[in-house]
Parts: C-alpha cells; structure tokens; sequence
C-alpha cells in the first residue's frame, strides 16, 4: 500500500540517503554538476524539512520509505516549485510517482502555478511531467532551456489549474 505524508525529522537518514542513490547515476551519466541532489547534505535535507514555505513528503510502500517530494512557494501564494521529487529505483515505473504527483496537487488546491526543471535529456522524465499537464515553457522572464554543460540541459515546466473547475 501507498502511503503520503508530511515529512519529520526522524525520516531524515533514509530520505537523504535514497535522495543521494537516486541521483548519483546522473553524475555517472553526465559528468558531476552542482545542481544535483545527490550534493545536498543531510543538514540542508533537514532544513527543508522545517523550511515554512515549503512542503516535504515522504513517500511509503508497506511502511518503507521510498521516496520524497519537496515543493516550496515561490514568487506569490498562488505558485509552487517541485524543487526535488524521487523515487528509489526499484520502485520507479509503477504509477507511485503519478500518485505522489496528484496527491500533492490536491493537498494545494489554492496553488494556480506549478514549476518544476528535471534533465532534458531524460526523455522519460520530460514525458512523466507533460502527462500531468506540465509543459514547457515559453513565457517573457523565463529561459525554457538551461544548459549546464555540454550534453546537460535542464528544462524548466509550468502547469497552469484552473482551480474553479477542478
């Protein structure tokens, strides 16, 4: 069984070290750059944590951890950042990652604007957020496209909700 919930310090260890496996294969697939997660100390995982304008969840299967997700408020009230989102491998593919996303969504239902980045060229990570609706943006005040390094680029999604609808 799934299971969603607000994150507490004691689930610190495990988040930080499923964060920290999830994305080292990008260092080994990419070369190493400053922005992966797989560079966050536990200290500053644990900030998050408790950080006010953010949200951290821990994702559960049969009472394990198996992932996390942070979105904090960004700019106004109305506009979030999924800012980190993982899942630990053997559990990636199975549909978790789209319930953690609606179960986030309808936890803010206030929220009008959703960003989020992941690597473009993950295609299924690209895919995975233009199915929720994200795309990629094209809007004055924003660069779509980022490239870190050679054969590294990161690509900035927003999804608009019509809240009075939904």
């Amino acid at each position: 069984m799934i299971l969603i919930r607000k994150a507490e310090l004691k689930d610190a260890n495990e988040l930080w070290r499923i964060q920290t496996e999830v994305f080292q294969k990008y260092i080994a697939k990419y070369g190493d750059f400053q922005r992966n997660p797989a560079h966050m100390t536990l200290e500053r995982l644990k900030f998050n944590i408790n950080y006010p304008y953010g949200q951290y969840y821990v994702i559960e299967k049969d009472g394990n951890i198996i992932g996390g997700m942070f979105a904090v408020v960004i700019d106004s009230e109305d506009t979030m950042n999924i800012a980190q989102f993982y899942l630990a491998t053997d559990f990636q593919k199975q549909g978790i990652g789209s319930k953690a996303l609606s179960f986030l969504f309808a936890q803010n239902p206030k929220i009008i604007k959703w960003y989020v980045d992941t690597i473009f060229e993950e295609k299924q990570n690209v895919a995975f957020y233009l199915k929720h609706g994200f795309e990629i943006i094209d809007e004055e005040g924003y660069e779509a496209f980022e490239e870190e390094h050679e054969g590294l680029t990161f690509v900035i999604l927003k999804k608009t909700v019509n809240n009075e609808t939904n």
